[in-house]
């Protein structure tokens, strides 16, 4: 057991070091358009009264020439003024449908657009002024099939939310890393950039799938296509900021992740797929093992500890102090730091992470108490809810985007 708990915690500890190591690969030159293709931006939207304005004016607002950019909203069945606001604004394309889901409503965009590209922008998100034109040259790479925008959270108001703000600058670099290696696998709802001719010929998004963004993704690698990140082009989103509103859209990621995890299983460990095949989906995998084994480990040694303490002082077996007693040098020869040393290595490799993926976002340091506490807790949430996930995917609950 304790040999096991080694060999996992050092297999850590060798894949966040690759990941370092990819932080210095450069980036692949890229060529550039020599004119300004065509491109639609499709807004799939329900009950979306409260920010559809913005996000649209935000598209509006592009950088690009007017005459190249257009714009289509799909109503999904709103029951609220989602479609008078949207019909006050001039040159944008408003489609109604009944009620069929995000991916039908992109497939109906995907239908009716007119441009060479094809991009997808939540309605709850907006885009900087330069998104678009940061982002376009990648398609002067014929096998690139797709390329998203970084994101970053808008205005957070709750420790939930700036939890947030630092996950998806560390997201934003960490998909950086694995674009370099053509190994990135998710194209997010905020921003996401198609070629359209690729996208209608292998079937557009799937309707019945909760993470759309994901599968479309894999099924991209699978036909041989790249996908890439330009994080000069940023989106912003408006993340959860309660914990109940978070662990439901974590728990709708992780279950789309299981499902099309089994739905392009002949992908793992296939090296005719590369460094994701034979690397990136395995060792996620794996991650995730380690990741809840270790969050289990560490809760179950810190409920011991405290439950013996509380003992001790209570039947008076030793003093207060002992218990904060400084070890002699012979510490480092025990088990639990054996254990807790690639922990410790890890933590201060998360430090320089951070410190790389907020240079790359131009961010000033925000929020240095939510920082602390995101590293603290994000194991353990994690870890919540890929267990949630998991048993209800083993009970075959039903899924629910």
């Amino acid at each position: 057991m304790a040999l096991l708990l080694i060999i996992l915690m050092y297999l850590s500890l060798f894949i966040t070091f690759y990941w370092i190591q990819v932080i210095f690969v450069k980036d692949s030159k890229i060529g550039k358009l020599k004119t300004f293709p065509k491109v639609t931006v499709a807004i799939p939207a329900y009950n979306e009264e409260s920010g559809i304005a913005q996000t649209i004016s935000s598209v509006l607002s592009l950088d690009y020439p007017k005459n190249k950019l257009e714009i289509i909203v799909v109503d999904d069945g709103s029951t609220d003024k989602t479609r008078e606001i949207v019909a006050g604004f001039k040159n944008v394309r408003l489609i109604t449908q009944r009620q069929a889901g995000k991916a039908a409503a992109l497939n109906n965009a995907l239908r009716n657009s007119n441009g060479e590209f094809f991009a997808c922008l939540d309605a709850d998100s907006r885009v900087e002024k330069d998104a678009l034109k940061n982002l376009i040259h990648h398609f002067s790479d014929k096998e690139v099939a797709s390329v998203i925008a970084a994101i970053k959270v808008e205005k957070p108001e709750t420790l939930w939310g700036k939890f947030q703000w630092h996950e998806y600058l560390m997201s934003a670099f960490a998909r950086r890393l694995m674009s370099r290696v053509n190994s990135l696998n998710m194209t997010p709802g905020v921003f996401s950039f198609y070629r359209k001719e690729v996208l209608s010929s292998v079937g557009g998004f799937d309707e019945k799938n909760i993470t759309e963004d994901f599968e479309i993704a894999m099924r991209l690698h699978k036909n041989g296509y790249k996908v890439k990140i330009e994080n000069k082009s940023v989106g912003y989103t408006n993340a959860p900021q309660k914990f109940s509103s978070l662990v439901k859209q974590r728990e709708r990621w992780a279950r789309g992740y299981i499902y099309n995890g089994f739905k392009y299983k002949e992908m793992f460990f296939n090296k005719k797929y590369g460094i994701l095949g034979t690397f990136h989906l395995p060792v996620t995998l794996l991650t995730l093992g380690i990741l809840m084994f270790t969050s289990i480990f560490t809760i179950f040694k810190l409920t011991n500890f405290m439950l013996n303490a509380l003992f001790d002082i209570i039947e008076l077996k030793t003093l207060f102090f002992r218990l904060i007693e400084i070890p002699n040098w012979l510490f480092i020869l025990t088990l639990d730091y054996i254990l807790y040393l690639p922990i410790i290595i890890g933590f201060g490799l998360a430090l320089y992470s951070f410190y790389k993926a907020r240079g790359l976002a131009r961010e000033k340091l925000r929020y240095p108490f939510a920082f602390i506490a995101y590293l603290a807790y994000f194991g353990f949430f994690h870890s919540y809810v890929w267990l949630r996930s998991i048993t209800k995917e083993i009970a075959k609950a039903k899924r629910i985007w």
